[in-house]
């Protein structure tokens, strides 16, 4: 889990350097070889129930439902990085929580969620929280 800003950028810039990740789109998304990852802070670094991206505050998504599938999550030890990969109930945890919780991205998120259930096989490596 993240404490504060500086450790997620420090850790998406090794990402970026050192290990071969592309920054795509958005704020949270990489690209690594032909598979796109999100790559997600929580914990200490939420607030009120939010993560939410400096400077501008934007996007501000929910973090209900991110112990969960932390907790369920498959542990893995990169080099010296170790970090969780969701398994496909963390990713239908979170996908449904933050479906229910941002309305005006409904539509997006059911897509999201319906691409992931029918890439299920390929999903290790998809979904990074950190």
């Amino acid at each position: 889990m993240i404490s504060d800003w500086d450790i997620y950028t420090e850790i998406t810039e090794k990402m970026t350097k050192e290990y071969g990740f592309k920054k795509i789109h958005y704020k949270q998304k990489f690209k690594f070889e032909s598979t796109n990852v999100d790559i997600i802070p929580f914990g200490g670094i939420s607030q009120d129930g939010y993560y939410v991206w400096p400077p501008d505050g934007s996007p501000r998504l929910p973090v209900k439902g991110f112990q969960e599938a932390f907790n369920i999550g498959i542990t893995l030890i990169f080099d010296t990085l170790k970090f969780k990969v969701l398994c496909l109930f963390g990713i239908f945890i979170t996908k449904l929580i933050t479906w229910n919780d941002r309305k005006e991205a409904k539509r997006l998120i059911a897509v999201s969620f319906l691409f992931s259930l029918a890439k299920h096989k390929q999903l290790l490596g998809i979904f990074l929280l950190i």
